[in-house]
Order: structure tokens, then C-alpha cells, then sequence
């Protein structure tokens, strides 16, 4: 937080990074991610985060015109991202993370400390059980990957295993209390990082960063009996955002799969757009570039070996030593908001992208193709695997 009140007082702008959310987004998530996306506004937050701050204040710390500070603050009240706390005073309510250099190297040793018994402790587990199961023809007859690529299927399911074998560190409601109702019916927390120059000696800031551990399915379901499970990680080579139109695509990649779609004119650059991505990649046979399965979320999750018990001590044991570390970094306003989101800090995207680092230098894991980089931490759970790909016209 100290890096944060300087910023503010030398009026210098900033602007996010990412911007993730836990909880529900609604239908009107890529509107307020446009103006959350706007320079003006990411700055009014900014300057309101710390203390509450009249419109004159905010004016005079940004530079931004009153007349536009408080039509913001109007949107962004409205919307949950600021509440008038007193009088014509307003307090941001976002989770916005700016570390100081030394509290974010403190923090990457202490996750790297504890990627590391990850890797030493359940990994080998994890793998040993996967070169058993998907050798079973009555499991490797509902899971497909390309070539049968096993380092390829390993990239995802590691990534799945430690989002889904972890779960006993905190129920999931821990944080319901913190969630916000949007306009649009939605529930969520945001949160974002002030986008710095990288300050670790050896890495990039981006080495570490994930957008998201999505689950969705894809409507109307009775069409499109499918979910996609996805993570964006450094190691792939997708945008870090996942728009609606890239959901479209995932429904056209299925109504490939079972030969629904015809290509006619007006469908034609949806079906490219399914190429394009690398869902589908162009080949002697076409073929699918992503792993799927016929098992269900928990019936995948349930393939997989439980975490060993001493995790749990483990997890409550990094749960507290993060937010020791940082909770002085944060407003007094978000501390219990910022207890409550590291009390699932072994789930953390920051630890399972670490995680990844430790496996590809230990060559537990092996560099991933060009090809491989567009669907990399990319599993659809569908009604049916792909077969012979065959797009044509009437």
C-alpha cells in the first residue's frame, strides 16, 4: 500500500492489468469491462482506494475534469465498484493489488517454497496414477488428445488437478459474503493488479500470471451438452480475455464434431474462426486440438488422486503466512476481503503457474508446440469425443 499512496501523491497514472473475477459474472460483463477498460476510470478507482474521496479530491489528485469524475463515480456507484461511505465522500470497492517490490519477492519465494512441495509431493502421484488410468481401454475410450500426446493431456490435467484435488482447503461460500450484486443479476468480487515494470531478478511478472479457472457451458444445452474448462497461463498463446465470440466458437467446434454444420456463406467465417483459434488444425486429416472427454467434471476429478492429508496442514500454513505478508499492502477496508481470498491461497493460479515452471525444469513436463500453445489447459466435458472432421457444402 505504501507504493500505492505514492503513486497518488506524485499524480502519476496508472492502470490495471487483468481484470479477473470470483463469483458470477452476468450478461453485462463485457460492457463493464469496457469502461472498465478506460484509463479515466481505472484512475478514479485508484485514487479512491486508500481513504474516501470527494469528487474534488479525485479531481485533483487524477486531473480528470470534476464534470467527468462524477459521472464515473454515478456509473461506478451504481455498478457496486465505489459506495458513498459519507457525504459526497466515495470509497472504491475492488480488489486492487500493488505491492511493493520487496513484499512481492517475499511473496514469490513463499509461493515458489510451496509450488515446490507440490511438485515434490503430489506430482509424482498424480503422474504415476495417469500412466496407469489412461491405459485402461475403458477410460481411454472417453478421453481424446491429439496423437495421444501424453505430455500434452499432462499440461491440462495437471492444471486441473490442482484446481479440483484441493478443495478441502475452504468451502467455496467462504467468500460469499464479500460478493456484490450487480445490476445485471450477476455476483461478484473484481479484482486486478496495477500494471508495473516486472521487479523479480530472474522473471517476468508475466511468468506467473493466469487469467481465470473458467467453467461454463455453452446454450442452449439441450444443442450444446458440453463444458469448457479453461486457464490462461504464459504458456499459451491465446488472449487473455475469453470473449463471446470465442464461446460461439467452442459450439461451432461441436457441431463439427458431429457433423452438424454446413458451410454455407454465412456460417463460413465462424467455421475459420474455429481453424483460426486451433481448435481444429488443418492437416493429411483434419483433426481436433484440444483434449475432451465424455466424463463429467467430478467424474474426471474423481480419475485423479486425492492430495495427500498433510495438505491440508500445509494449506492453512500458507494461508497465514501470506496474508501476514501482505494484508498491510491493502486498505483497512479490504483487509477481511483480502483474508478471506488467501485463505485459498494452495488454489491459487500463482502457485500452479509456479508449479508449471518447477515441472518444465525438471523435465517432468516438455515445451509445447506452436500448434499445442493455442488449446494448451483447454478440456471440454462433451456429450461425444471427435471422429473423422468433415466440413462441406451444400
Amino acid at each position: 500500500m505504501s507504493t500505492l499512496n505514492k503513486t497518488i501523491s506524485k499524480i502519476e497514472p496508472i492502470r490495471f492489468d487483468v481484470i479477473d473475477y470470483l463469483g458470477e459474472t452476468g450478461r453485462d460483463r463485457y460492457l463493464v469491462e469496457y469502461n472498465l477498460s478506460k484509463l479515466f476510470t481505472q484512475n478514479i478507482l485508484f485514487a479512491a482506494y486508500t481513504e474516501p474521496k470527494t469528487p474534488e479530491d479525485i479531481s485533483e489528485i487524477t486531473g480528470i475534469p470534476k464534470i467527468i469524475v462524477e459521472e464515473e463515480i454515478h456509473y461506478l456507484e451504481k455498478n457496486g465498484f465505489m459506495d458513498e461511505v459519507s457525504k459526497n465522500k466515495y470509497l472504491t470497492y475492488f480488489y486492487i493489488t500493488d505491492l511493493s517490490d520487496e513484499v512481492k519477492e517475499k511473496k514469490h519465494n513463499l509461493y515458489m517454497k510451496y509450488a515446490k512441495i507440490v511438485c515434490d509431493k503430489y506430482i509424482p502421484v498424480l503422474y504415476k496414477a495417469c500412466k496407469e488410468i489412461f491405459k485402461k481401454p475403458d477410460i481411454i475410450k472417453n478421453v481424446y488428445y491429439p496423437h495421444y500426446d501424453f505430455n500434452f493431456l499432462m499440461w491440462s490435467v495437471v492444471m486441473f488437478a490442482l484446481g479440483h484435488k484441493l478443495e478441502f482447503a475452504e468451502p467455496a461460500d467462504l467468500l460469499e459474503k464479500f460478493m456484490i450484486k450487480r445490476t445485471d443479476g450477476s455476483s461478484y468480487i473484481p479484482l486486478t493488479t496495477i500494471k508495473r515494470e516486472a521487479s523479480l531478478n530472474e522473471d517476468s511478472d508475466d511468468l506467473y500470471k493466469a487469467f481465470g479457472e473458467i467453467l461454463y457451458d455453452i446454450n442452449p444445452p439441450e444443442l450444446y451438452p458440453m463444458w469448457i474448462w479453461t486457464i490462461n497461463t504464459y504458456y499459451d498463446d491465446r488472449i487473455d480475455d475469453i470473449s463471446e465470440m470465442m464461446i460461439y466458437e467452442y459450439s461451432y467446434l461441436y457441431d463439427i464434431m458431429i457433423n452438424r454444420v454446413i458451410a454455407e456463406n454465412e456460417v463460413l467465417p465462424l467455421i475459420e474462426a474455429v481453424y483460426e483459434r486451433g481448435f481444429i488444425i488443418k492437416d493429411k486429416e483434419d483433426y481436433v486440438n484440444m483434449v475432451l472427454t465424455t466424463f463429467s467434471k467430478d467424474e474426471f476429478a474423481g480419475l485423479l488422486p486425492d492430495m495427500p492429508a498433510e495438505f491440508r496442514d500445509l494449506s492453512n500454513e500458507l494461508d497465514e503466512a501470506v496474508y501476514n505478508l501482505i494484508q498491510s499492502e491493502y486498505p483497512p477496508h479490504i483487509r477481511e476481503l483480502c483474508q478471506a481470498i488467501t485463505k485459498r491461497s494452495i488454489l491459487s493460479n500463482e502457485i500452479k503457474t509456479r508449479v508449471l515452471k518447477i515441472l518444465l525444469e525438471n523435465g517432468t513436463l516438455f515445451p509445447l508446440t506452436d500448434i499445442q500453445r493455442k488449446t494448451v489447459c483447454t478440456m471440454m466435458f462433451s456429450s461425444v469425443l471427435p471422429g473423422k472432421i468433415n466440413v462441406t457444402r451444400k
